[in-house]
């Protein structure tokens, strides 16, 4: 614990349900950028006509939300995933050609038309301040991509509390990942499954968005009773220099087609990232001058799920994870 005494961290690992907080000892420790989850009592005051002044108070409920990001390493984001789409993931032992184990992992994450599932959030604050969140869900996950950056992600929740705890109660072995994030010129870009490459982008964000609703408060309690789940929506932005008319033409002529994002680890080309949008729609395909700079196209899409396919969004990791953390 010494070296995360000073430093901020951020756990993540999977409940049973909504209100139990996660009972094991292995978490996914995230080394993130920065967080803001917070808790509001959303309060109500005491007003009346018979004075200028309010006279008393009560809570309306605790309500916890708030968001956290981090850098996309090779073996960081199969939980995160794994609450973002909501189901478990097909998980595949990677063999050679003589069928001998290769020590890689192949894990396949797609949306899930049931409900979200619920985990604990620890967070290290500086050393100064401990707290756990309980029942947390994921309300949306967002992904960039950009040239000179490194690849990473955005998660912001909804959670059911978040409670001050001692440093006693945090785990002995905070590990962190040891692999170094996605660079900018590992990831490419293609139309879909063996598609033409997207040559010319300089940057890409896919948003998924759950629709959370946590406003769910009963009579005879101040927590929140659930957490619904909403549309899934899949949406994002790919910023291009400008070479042709190909994704203006798209956008009048409403065409669809598919993206590819491949993300390859720079320590050991066999571990990846892989997201497969099989088809999306441009919503807005905006050319624009400024000065003599170099024209550029900000194209915004939107996912739909793919008859033949199946989904509006897959992702695929590969890496020497052979699990992901099982609810406790």
């Amino acid at each position: 614990m010494d070296d995360t005494t000073y430093y901020g961290f951020l756990g993540v690992a999977p409940q049973i349900n909504l209100k139990t907080p996660y009972g094991g000892s292995v978490y996914e420790f995230l080394a993130i950028s920065d967080e803001s989850i917070n808790n509001s009592l959303n309060m109500g005051y005491v007003e009346t006509i018979a004075s200028r002044e309010r006279k008393g108070f009560f809570s309306g409920g605790l309500s916890v939300s708030g968001d956290f990001s981090f850098l996309i390493e090779p073996d960081n984001m199969d939980n995160v995933l794994f609450y973002s789409f909501g189901r478990q993931p097909t998980i595949t032992p990677l063999v050679d050609d003589l069928g001998e184990p290769t020590g890689y992992y192949s894990k396949t994450f797609l949306p899930s038309s049931k409900e979200l599932p619920p985990f604990t959030i620890l967070l290290n604050r500086s050393g100064k301040l401990f707290t756990r969140v309980t029942g947390a869900k994921v309300d949306s996950l967002e992904l960039s991509f950009s040239t000179g950056e490194a690849a990473s992600a955005s998660v912001s929740i909804i959670a059911a509390d978040q409670e001050s705890i001692d440093s006693t109660q945090l785990p002995s072995n905070v590990v962190f990942g040891s692999y170094m994030p996605f660079p900018y010129y590992n990831i490419t870009l293609t139309e879909g499954e063996g598609g033409e490459p997207i040559a010319n982008a300089t940057g890409l964000t896919v948003t998924l968005e759950n629709n959370l609703s946590g406003d769910n408060f009963v009579l005879g309690s101040k927590s929140t009773y659930s957490i619904g789940e909403g549309l899934l929506a899949v949406s994002g932005s790919m910023d291009l220099v400008f070479e042709d008319k190909k994704y203006f033409d798209r956008f009048m002529n409403e065409e669809t087609f598919g993206i590819k994002i491949e993300a390859v680890s720079m320590e050991d080309q066999q571990m990846k990232l892989i997201i497969d949008l099989p088809k999306v729609v441009i919503e807005t395909a905006d050319v624009n001058m400024s000065g003599i700079e170099t024209l550029t196209q900000t194209v915004a899409f939107t996912a739909l799920k793919d008859s033949t396919a199946g989904y509006s969004i897959r992702a695929t990791t590969i890496n020497k994870k052979p699990e992901i953390i099982s609810p406790a």
